[in-house]
Protein backbone atom coordinates (compact mmCIF):
# COMPACT_ATOMS: atom_id res chain seq x y z
CA UNK A 1 0.00 0.00 0.00
CA UNK A 2 1.41 3.38 -1.07
CA UNK A 3 0.22 6.31 1.07
CA UNK A 4 0.39 9.82 -0.34
CA UNK A 5 -1.19 13.17 0.39
CA UNK A 6 -4.36 14.38 -1.25
CA UNK A 7 -6.07 17.77 -1.28
CA UNK A 8 -9.80 18.52 -1.29
CA UNK A 9 -10.69 21.37 -3.64
CA UNK A 10 -14.38 21.32 -2.70
CA UNK A 11 -14.05 21.39 1.07
CA UNK A 12 -15.60 24.40 2.84
CA UNK A 13 -12.71 24.51 5.33
CA UNK A 14 -10.66 27.68 4.82
CA UNK A 15 -7.58 26.33 6.60
CA UNK A 16 -5.51 24.43 3.95
CA UNK A 17 -4.34 21.90 6.51
CA UNK A 18 -7.89 20.67 7.00
CA UNK A 19 -8.15 19.99 3.28
CA UNK A 20 -5.12 17.67 3.24
CA UNK A 21 -5.67 13.97 3.87
CA UNK A 22 -3.83 10.69 3.39
CA UNK A 23 -4.60 8.75 0.24
CA UNK A 24 -3.97 5.12 -0.66
CA UNK A 25 -2.80 5.54 -4.25
CA UNK A 26 -3.72 1.91 -5.03
CA UNK A 27 -7.35 2.24 -3.94
CA UNK A 28 -10.24 2.79 -6.36
CA UNK A 29 -11.60 5.83 -4.52
CA UNK A 30 -10.95 8.00 -1.49
CA UNK A 31 -12.87 10.54 0.56
CA UNK A 32 -12.13 13.87 2.22
CA UNK A 33 -12.52 13.13 5.96
CA UNK A 34 -14.08 16.58 6.60
CA UNK A 35 -16.67 16.99 3.84
CA UNK A 36 -16.77 13.35 2.63
CA UNK A 37 -16.36 14.35 -1.02
CA UNK A 38 -15.35 11.42 -3.20
CA UNK A 39 -12.17 11.48 -5.34
CA UNK A 40 -10.12 9.18 -7.47
CA UNK A 41 -6.77 8.84 -5.64
CA UNK A 42 -4.79 10.18 -8.61
CA UNK A 43 -7.00 13.29 -8.74
CA UNK A 44 -6.69 14.00 -5.01
CA UNK A 45 -2.91 13.56 -5.24
CA UNK A 46 -2.75 15.84 -8.30
CA UNK A 47 -4.74 18.50 -6.42
CA UNK A 48 -2.25 18.31 -3.55
CA UNK A 49 0.73 18.68 -5.91
CA UNK A 50 -0.96 21.66 -7.54
CA UNK A 51 -1.55 23.20 -4.10
CA UNK A 52 2.17 22.89 -3.24
CA UNK A 53 3.17 24.37 -6.60
CA UNK A 54 0.69 27.23 -6.14
CA UNK A 55 1.91 28.32 -2.69
CA UNK A 56 5.51 28.01 -3.92
CA UNK A 57 4.66 30.26 -6.89
CA UNK A 58 3.19 32.78 -4.43
CA UNK A 59 6.46 32.75 -2.48
CA UNK A 60 8.39 33.15 -5.76
CA UNK A 61 6.29 36.19 -6.69
CA UNK A 62 6.89 37.72 -3.28
CA UNK A 63 10.65 37.23 -3.68
CA UNK A 64 11.17 38.03 -7.37
CA UNK A 65 8.45 40.60 -8.10
CA UNK A 66 7.32 42.20 -4.83
CA UNK A 67 10.90 41.82 -3.57
CA UNK A 68 10.00 41.24 0.03
CA UNK A 69 12.59 38.60 1.04
CA UNK A 70 11.57 38.77 4.69
CA UNK A 71 8.00 37.80 3.72
CA UNK A 72 9.04 35.26 1.07
CA UNK A 73 11.35 33.56 3.60
CA UNK A 74 8.31 32.84 5.77
CA UNK A 75 6.21 31.81 2.76
CA UNK A 76 8.83 29.23 1.75
CA UNK A 77 8.98 28.05 5.36
CA UNK A 78 5.19 27.55 5.20
CA UNK A 79 5.64 25.37 2.10
CA UNK A 80 8.27 23.31 3.94
CA UNK A 81 5.83 22.66 6.77
CA UNK A 82 3.80 20.67 4.24
CA UNK A 83 6.75 19.25 2.27
CA UNK A 84 10.03 19.39 4.29
CA UNK A 85 12.05 17.96 1.39
CA UNK A 86 10.66 20.18 -1.40
CA UNK A 87 13.83 21.44 -3.09
CA UNK A 88 12.40 24.57 -4.84
CA UNK A 89 11.15 25.84 -1.46
CA UNK A 90 14.43 24.98 0.29
CA UNK A 91 16.43 26.93 -2.31
CA UNK A 92 13.90 29.77 -2.39
CA UNK A 93 14.29 30.18 1.36
CA UNK A 94 18.07 30.44 0.96
CA UNK A 95 17.71 33.05 -1.79
CA UNK A 96 15.37 35.00 0.49
CA UNK A 97 17.98 34.86 3.23
CA UNK A 98 20.70 36.23 0.93
CA UNK A 99 18.45 39.06 -0.25
CA UNK A 100 17.95 40.06 3.38
CA UNK A 101 21.63 41.02 3.52
CA UNK A 102 22.25 44.62 4.52
CA UNK A 103 25.43 46.68 4.63
CA UNK A 104 26.02 45.98 8.31
CA UNK A 105 24.57 42.45 8.43
CA UNK A 106 25.28 40.25 5.39
CA UNK A 107 23.90 36.70 5.22
CA UNK A 108 26.27 34.85 2.87
CA UNK A 109 27.90 32.80 5.64
CA UNK A 110 24.42 31.96 6.94
CA UNK A 111 23.42 30.85 3.43
CA UNK A 112 26.36 28.43 3.33
CA UNK A 113 25.27 26.95 6.67
CA UNK A 114 21.69 26.58 5.43
CA UNK A 115 22.81 24.87 2.21
CA UNK A 116 25.03 22.49 4.17
CA UNK A 117 22.01 21.23 6.11
CA UNK A 118 20.43 19.80 2.94
CA UNK A 119 23.45 18.99 0.76
CA UNK A 120 22.52 15.31 0.45
CA UNK A 121 19.10 16.28 -0.87
CA UNK A 122 20.52 18.83 -3.32
CA UNK A 123 23.04 16.28 -4.61
CA UNK A 124 20.31 13.86 -5.66
CA UNK A 125 20.17 13.38 -9.43
CA UNK A 126 16.56 14.63 -9.51
CA UNK A 127 17.57 17.90 -7.79
CA UNK A 128 20.83 18.72 -9.55
CA UNK A 129 19.48 20.87 -12.39
CA UNK A 130 17.45 23.06 -10.00
CA UNK A 131 20.39 23.24 -7.60
CA UNK A 132 22.81 24.22 -10.38
CA UNK A 133 20.53 27.09 -11.47
CA UNK A 134 20.37 28.29 -7.88
CA UNK A 135 24.18 28.24 -7.54
CA UNK A 136 24.57 30.29 -10.73
CA UNK A 137 21.94 32.81 -9.66
CA UNK A 138 23.67 33.10 -6.28
CA UNK A 139 26.69 34.54 -8.07
CA UNK A 140 24.48 37.31 -9.47
CA UNK A 141 23.23 38.12 -5.96
CA UNK A 142 26.79 38.28 -4.62
CA UNK A 143 27.95 40.43 -7.55
CA UNK A 144 25.11 42.90 -7.01
CA UNK A 145 25.92 43.08 -3.31
CA UNK A 146 29.64 43.63 -3.93
CA UNK A 147 29.01 46.38 -6.47
CA UNK A 148 26.63 48.24 -4.16
CA UNK A 149 28.94 47.70 -1.21
CA UNK A 150 31.72 49.71 -2.85
CA UNK A 151 29.31 52.48 -3.87
CA UNK A 152 27.89 52.72 -0.34
CA UNK A 153 31.28 53.09 1.32
CA UNK A 154 33.04 55.46 -1.10
CA UNK A 155 32.80 58.88 -2.67
CA UNK A 156 34.66 59.36 -5.96
CA UNK A 157 36.55 56.08 -5.27
CA UNK A 158 37.71 57.28 -1.82
CA UNK A 159 36.47 55.53 1.32
CA UNK A 160 34.80 57.71 3.93
CA UNK A 161 37.08 56.49 6.76
CA UNK A 162 39.10 53.51 7.99
CA UNK A 163 36.01 51.80 9.45
CA UNK A 164 34.51 51.72 5.97
CA UNK A 165 37.72 50.14 4.68
CA UNK A 166 37.55 47.44 7.37
CA UNK A 167 33.91 46.68 6.62
CA UNK A 168 34.62 46.52 2.90
CA UNK A 169 37.40 43.95 3.45
CA UNK A 170 35.25 41.91 5.85
CA UNK A 171 32.48 41.69 3.28
CA UNK A 172 34.86 40.79 0.43
CA UNK A 173 36.34 37.98 2.54
CA UNK A 174 32.82 36.73 3.17
CA UNK A 175 32.00 36.85 -0.55
CA UNK A 176 35.22 34.94 -1.29
CA UNK A 177 34.17 32.21 1.16
CA UNK A 178 30.79 32.12 -0.55
CA UNK A 179 32.36 31.90 -4.01
CA UNK A 180 34.67 29.08 -2.90
CA UNK A 181 31.67 27.17 -1.61
CA UNK A 182 29.79 27.71 -4.88
CA UNK A 183 32.92 26.68 -6.79
CA UNK A 184 33.15 23.44 -4.80
CA UNK A 185 29.49 22.62 -5.39
CA UNK A 186 29.62 23.37 -9.12
CA UNK A 187 32.71 21.17 -9.38
CA UNK A 188 30.71 18.35 -7.80
CA UNK A 189 27.92 18.93 -10.34
CA UNK A 190 30.39 18.92 -13.24
CA UNK A 191 29.74 22.54 -14.27
CA UNK A 192 33.34 23.10 -15.40
CA UNK A 193 32.67 26.32 -17.32
CA UNK A 194 31.21 28.08 -14.28
CA UNK A 195 33.95 26.73 -12.01
CA UNK A 196 36.54 28.62 -14.05
CA UNK A 197 34.48 31.81 -13.80
CA UNK A 198 34.38 31.55 -10.01
CA UNK A 199 38.12 30.91 -9.89
CA UNK A 200 38.76 34.18 -11.74
CA UNK A 201 36.28 36.08 -9.56
CA UNK A 202 38.03 34.88 -6.40
CA UNK A 203 41.41 36.02 -7.76
CA UNK A 204 39.98 39.45 -8.60
CA UNK A 205 38.46 39.94 -5.14
CA UNK A 206 41.70 38.82 -3.50
CA UNK A 207 43.59 41.48 -5.48
CA UNK A 208 41.09 44.11 -4.29
CA UNK A 209 41.66 43.11 -0.67
CA UNK A 210 45.45 43.52 -1.00
CA UNK A 211 45.17 46.82 -2.85
CA UNK A 212 45.77 50.23 -1.29
CA UNK A 213 42.75 51.96 0.27
CA UNK A 214 42.60 55.74 0.35
CA UNK A 215 40.13 57.66 2.52
CA UNK A 216 38.68 61.12 1.89
CA UNK A 217 41.26 62.75 4.15
CA UNK A 218 44.12 61.35 2.06
CA UNK A 219 45.16 58.56 4.45
CA UNK A 220 46.37 55.38 2.73
CA UNK A 221 45.73 51.96 4.32
CA UNK A 222 46.86 48.41 3.57
CA UNK A 223 45.30 45.16 4.71
CA UNK A 224 47.48 43.10 7.08
CA UNK A 225 45.41 40.25 8.57
CA UNK A 226 42.15 39.13 10.13
CA UNK A 227 42.22 37.98 13.75
CA UNK A 228 39.55 39.43 16.03
CA UNK A 229 38.84 41.87 13.24
CA UNK A 230 40.45 43.38 10.17
CA UNK A 231 43.88 44.86 10.89
CA UNK A 232 45.13 47.70 8.71
CA UNK A 233 48.48 49.44 8.41
CA UNK A 234 48.65 53.18 7.86
CA UNK A 235 51.07 54.48 5.24
CA UNK A 236 53.20 57.51 6.10
CA UNK A 237 52.51 58.88 2.66
CA UNK A 238 49.34 60.94 2.28
CA UNK A 239 47.46 61.56 -0.95
CA UNK A 240 45.84 64.78 -2.07
CA UNK A 241 42.30 63.66 -2.90
CA UNK A 242 40.78 67.04 -3.60
CA UNK A 243 37.75 66.11 -1.50
CA UNK A 244 39.26 66.54 1.95
CA UNK A 245 36.61 69.13 2.85
CA UNK A 246 33.73 66.99 1.61
CA UNK A 247 31.14 66.34 4.32
CA UNK A 248 31.76 62.60 4.95
CA UNK A 249 29.31 59.89 5.96
CA UNK A 250 29.68 57.41 8.80
CA UNK A 251 28.77 53.81 9.67
CA UNK A 252 28.03 54.89 13.23
CA UNK A 253 24.24 54.87 13.41
CA UNK A 254 24.37 56.90 16.63
CA UNK A 255 26.56 59.57 15.09
CA UNK A 256 25.13 63.08 15.03
CA UNK A 257 27.96 64.94 13.32
CA UNK A 258 27.84 63.15 9.96
CA UNK A 259 25.19 61.57 7.76
CA UNK A 260 24.72 57.85 8.37
CA UNK A 261 25.43 55.48 5.46
CA UNK A 262 22.25 53.71 4.38
CA UNK A 263 22.01 50.07 5.40
CA UNK A 264 19.67 48.80 2.65
CA UNK A 265 21.41 46.96 -0.20
CA UNK A 266 18.50 45.33 -2.07
CA UNK A 267 15.50 47.54 -2.76
CA UNK A 268 11.89 46.44 -2.40
CA UNK A 269 9.13 46.64 -5.00
CA UNK A 270 6.36 46.15 -2.44
CA UNK A 271 4.72 49.55 -3.04
CA UNK A 272 4.70 49.18 -6.83
CA UNK A 273 3.59 45.55 -6.58
CA UNK A 274 0.70 46.56 -4.30
CA UNK A 275 -0.24 49.35 -6.69
CA UNK A 276 -0.26 46.93 -9.63
CA UNK A 277 -2.52 44.46 -7.80
CA UNK A 278 -4.94 47.22 -6.76
CA UNK A 279 -4.84 48.60 -10.31
CA UNK A 280 -5.78 45.24 -11.80
CA UNK A 281 -8.78 45.03 -9.47
CA UNK A 282 -9.78 48.58 -10.38
CA UNK A 283 -9.45 47.81 -14.11
CA UNK A 284 -11.56 44.68 -13.84
CA UNK A 285 -14.19 46.59 -11.86
CA UNK A 286 -14.37 49.40 -14.41
CA UNK A 287 -14.57 46.92 -17.27
CA UNK A 288 -17.32 44.93 -15.57
CA UNK A 289 -19.41 48.06 -14.92
CA UNK A 290 -18.89 49.10 -18.54
CA UNK A 291 -20.07 45.75 -19.90
CA UNK A 292 -23.13 45.81 -17.63
CA UNK A 293 -24.05 49.29 -18.89
CA UNK A 294 -23.59 48.16 -22.51
CA UNK A 295 -25.91 45.21 -21.90
CA UNK A 296 -28.50 47.48 -20.24
CA UNK A 297 -28.43 49.87 -23.21
CA UNK A 298 -29.76 47.04 -25.40
CA UNK A 299 -33.06 47.28 -23.54
CA UNK A 300 -33.36 50.96 -24.48
CA UNK A 301 -32.76 50.77 -28.23
CA UNK A 302 -34.68 53.55 -29.92
CA UNK A 303 -35.15 55.44 -26.67
CA UNK A 304 -33.41 58.53 -25.28
CA UNK A 305 -31.64 56.57 -22.50
CA UNK A 306 -29.94 54.33 -25.06
CA UNK A 307 -27.12 56.79 -25.80
CA UNK A 308 -26.62 57.60 -22.10
CA UNK A 309 -26.07 53.95 -21.21
CA UNK A 310 -24.08 53.24 -24.39
CA UNK A 311 -21.65 56.17 -23.98
CA UNK A 312 -21.25 55.51 -20.25
CA UNK A 313 -20.68 51.79 -20.81
CA UNK A 314 -18.18 52.39 -23.60
CA UNK A 315 -16.31 54.93 -21.46
CA UNK A 316 -16.10 52.61 -18.43
CA UNK A 317 -14.99 49.70 -20.63
CA UNK A 318 -12.28 51.71 -22.40
CA UNK A 319 -10.96 53.11 -19.11
CA UNK A 320 -10.87 49.59 -17.68
CA UNK A 321 -8.93 48.22 -20.65
CA UNK A 322 -6.56 51.21 -20.59
CA UNK A 323 -5.66 50.70 -16.95
CA UNK A 324 -5.35 46.95 -17.47
CA UNK A 325 -2.92 47.60 -20.33
CA UNK A 326 -1.00 50.06 -18.13
CA UNK A 327 -0.75 47.50 -15.31
CA UNK A 328 0.62 44.88 -17.72
CA UNK A 329 3.37 47.30 -18.81
CA UNK A 330 4.24 48.12 -15.20
CA UNK A 331 4.30 44.43 -14.30
CA UNK A 332 6.76 43.67 -17.11
CA UNK A 333 8.99 46.56 -16.04
CA UNK A 334 8.96 45.39 -12.44
CA UNK A 335 9.89 41.86 -13.50
CA UNK A 336 12.80 43.07 -15.64
CA UNK A 337 14.23 45.57 -13.13
CA UNK A 338 17.10 44.56 -10.89
CA UNK A 339 16.68 43.72 -7.22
Amino acid sequence: MSMKKGFCIRCVAKEPRRRIFNVNSEAEKCYCPHCMKEYKPKDAIAHYNHFIEYITDQADMTLRVARRPDVSYQKYADVLEYEPDYVPALLGRISSLIYQSTLRHSRFDDAISLIDLDLDRFHLVSSRSVYARFLKSSKEMAEAYTDRLYKRLTFKSYFYDSECVKLYIERLLEIIRFYKFLEKELTFLGEVEYVNIFTEEIKTLDLHIHDKFTTLDGMVYNFIEVSDGVTLSLSEKRVHTGVEKFHPKTLNENGKKFDVIKDVMFRSNSTMYRFINVGVGFSMGMGTVGLILLIICLFFIGKELFWLFFISGAAFTLVGFFFLFLQSILRRQVRKSRY
